[in-house]
């Protein structure tokens, strides 16, 4: 569960629900649509292909299935200042072969959270790449999209974690608590 491919879901809801999913690099993996299709059976789709990060939507309005999907998932909405035009979704899903109008609407949301995302995204690969953090790459694009936080947080978090966590595993596997682990991890509660 830990490692899980980061993912983009453009949803389009109605009588048909047509969805697309994109890995974190913008490539697409998914793309669906069924009138049978509910909130936990789309769940159950995207969460078999990874980790739900961003959830893109064409209308400005966000509607209630993109929104209870991204809540349930803990995932970031990503939506227009205002509807995008037939032209236009039709224009970004071009390249790509899909069954409906419904996969072109759900593809055209997942690029577009996925446009609208990308300038972040570049700017995490170059401080990973800077920095040598490319192990920890996703977890720093997850953290910063998610909780809304800068880069350097997110790297910060993400190595307090670390060296608690080897704290921990020291314990475990020798069974004891030095002084300086015990006050490592009480300052970590207290």
């Amino acid at each position: 569960m830990e490692n899980k491919k980061l993912l983009i879901v453009g949803i389009d809801p109605g009588t048909t629900t047509g969805y697309a999913v994109l890995d974190i690099e913008g490539n697409l993996l998914h793309l669906n649509s069924s009138k049978q299709l509910d909130l936990n059976m789309l769940i159950s789709d995207a969460i078999s292909l990874g980790k739900v990060v961003l959830v893109g939507t064409d209308k400005a309005k966000v509607p209630h299935l993109v929104e209870a999907f991204a809540t349930k998932l803990g995932a970031k909405v990503v939506s227009p200042q205002e509807d995008l035009k037939v032209d236009e979704k039709r224009r970004m899903a071009s390249n790509f072969n899909f069954n409906d109008e419904h996969q072109a609407d759900a593809l055209a949301s997942a690029l577009f959270a996925y446009r609208e995302t990308k300038a972040l995204l570049d700017k995490i690969d170059f401080f990973a790449e800077e920095n040598k953090k490319y192990s920890i790459k996703d977890k720093i694009k997850e953290l910063v999209i998610k909780k809304k936080i800068s880069i350097k947080s997110a790297v910060s978090m993400l190595e307090k974690k670390d060296e608690e966590s080897k704290t921990i595993e020291k314990v475990i596997a020798e069974r004891k608590l030095n002084e300086d682990d015990f006050l490592k991890l009480y300052g970590k509660w207290g």
